[in-house]
């Protein structure tokens, strides 16, 4: 849970500094998906 709970934090850590702190369920969507690899 903890390296499960790390991977989140470096995520939204990412998704951070890529995007504005509001974006559309859509896009967070595909960021998600990018970033998941």
């Amino acid at each position: 849970m903890g390296l499960f709970e790390s991977h989140l934090h470096k995520k939204e850590g990412q998704t951070a500094r890529r995007t504005p702190a509001m974006i559309p369920e859509m896009e967070q969507a595909e960021i998600e998906k990018i970033l998941s690899g």
